[in-house]
């Protein structure tokens, strides 16, 4: 079974425990919570000032020229439809609804909002938020706090991060900020400039606090790639900063979605709704001289010793350095944890060992990976602190289990 299709029965379970009303309190609220987020698109906002790149960026990430250049409207949204439809937001509150693709020339500067629907299978999946802040700073602070309330991920598009940039961007909330990218458009202009690796020195602090990664970019450049021959555009892509924006970008989309699904397992597995396993993860090409998590072992002390190898190796993974993708934020930190933790728990309950502590150890060990899986839907740096108390906690219970 692939993920969509894994993903796609997971989401029917749970609305089917939920409609034969198998969860009650806290936890049918979170079901409600995730079949919310399983069953629409992934909202991708991109905000800055005016002029900073987000509509070239927006298209550049739906690989069309899908999102139009619309000025001095402060919000545009691109979403799936059957046909094409344009709705506008006055300043009044007047709604003005059109069938077609929207024209530039059509907005008056009472225009607040627009929303735009196409027919496009990139949009199935995912939507765009465009938010462009106008210079007066109760403005910018509202149309920002509309965006951001609807966010999954977030691209904030500047070539300074300034003051008055940081500022704006600081009140976005800290489980969004694990999941959002600065993007250092232009990045081509800033080159021939000659102060591009100046600003990346400059931004790197402030995109250490504030966001999960920083990506310099030349979006025409990265458009262009998309448009030429196939043997050309991988390396074209890659040069524009283009193909490591995306990876990051996927790789954030792909784990909410996880965290979501995880969750959704857990909340069956306690409502006694039977389901199919989790897939198998590909064992980690580093651990080779290892026993892959999931291979079966007679040896529980083998086993012991090489989960605390694999709880070792993610301490080092989040004392690595990145260049420019900052160190451990919340976000990376949940997930490599809640991996390590899978991958532990997995080992662990293939070994083939009745021994009561032993049995005790995986269960313990069994309890800390769902909290840790449960603590990455949370996000947010209180989680993050949570799940690596856990992980030093299983090291601890496993080490005595050496001991023993």
């Amino acid at each position: 079974m692939n993920a969509l299709a894994d993903t796609h029965n997971l989401t029917d379970m749970l609305a089917d425990a939920m409609q034969a009303n198998r969860m009650t309190g806290s936890a049918r609220d979170t079901g409600a919570l995730l079949l919310e987020h399983l069953r629409r698109p992934t909202v991708i906002v991109v905000a800055g000032l005016a002029g900073g790149g987000k509509t070239s960026l927006i298209n550049m990430l739906a690989g069309t020229g899908l999102m139009p250049a619309l000025g001095t409207v402060p919000i545009t949204e691109l979403t799936w439809g059957e046909k094409p439809k344009v709705v506008t937001e006055l300043r009044n509150g007047e709604m003005v609804t059109f069938d077609g693709a929207p024209d530039a020339a059509e907005f008056s500067s009472d225009v607040l909002r627009v929303s735009i629907e196409t027919p496009s299978d990139v949009l199935r999946d995912r939507s765009f938020i465009e938010v462009s802040l106008p210079d007066e700073q109760d403005k910018a602070e509202d149309f920002l706090d509309w965006g951001l309330e609807r966010a999954d991920v977030a691209l904030w598009c500047t070539q300074n991060f300034d003051d008055r940039e940081y500022m704006l961007w600081a009140s976005a909330p800290d489980h969004l900020k694990d999941r959002s990218f600065l993007a250092l458009t232009k990045a081509d202009q800033l080159h021939v400039k000659g102060v591009l690796t100046r600003r990346l020195k400059e931004l790197d602090a402030r995109a250490a606090e504030e966001f999960y990664g920083l990506y310099p970019i030349a979006t025409l450049q990265a458009l262009a790639a998309q448009n030429t021959a196939p043997d050309a555009n991988a390396s074209l892509l890659t040069a524009s900063g283009g193909s490591a924006l995306m990876e990051g970008l996927e790789h954030q989309i792909e784990a909410g979605r996880m965290a979501d699904i995880d969750h959704v397992r857990i909340l069956l597995d306690r409502a006694g709704v039977a389901q199919a396993p989790a897939k198998t993860p590909v064992p980690d090409p580093g651990l080779t001289a290892m026993a892959a998590p999931g291979a079966e072992s007679a040896d529980p002390a083998a086993a012991c010793a090489q989960a605390l190898a694999l709880i070792d190796r993610l301490a080092d993974d989040l004392r690595a350095p990145e260049g420019y993708l900052p160190g451990p934020q919340a976000g990376r930190v949940l997930a490599a944890c809640a991996q390590s933790a899978s991958d532990v728990a997995m080992l662990l309950e293939s070994t083939s060992c009745d021994s009561p502590a032993f049995s005790a150890l995986r269960d313990e060990v069994s309890d800390a990976e769902q909290l840790i899986t449960l603590l990455s839907s949370e996000s947010g740096a209180a989680a993050a602190t949570d799940a690596l108390a856990l992980m030093v906690q299983m090291r601890k219970e496993i080490h005595a289990e050496t001991m023993r």
